[in-house]
């Protein structure tokens, strides 16, 4: 797992969205407050946007 980050592409993740990705649900207000592919729903909970 510690390699992960030598692929190509990869990127660090910062704290938010790592606890994100793990499950954690974060509060917000609108979508600028949650992490790069994310949307803050109605619940102020940021959620995975699904590709179009």
């Amino acid at each position: 797992m510690k390699r992960l980050k030598e692929l190509p592409g990869a990127k660090t993740l910062s704290k938010k969205e790592q606890q994100t990705v793990k499950g954690g649900r974060s509060k917000c207000i609108d979508d600028i407050s949650c992490p790069d592919g994310y949307g803050c729903d109605p619940f102020g909970v940021c959620r995975l946007i699904p590709a179009a």
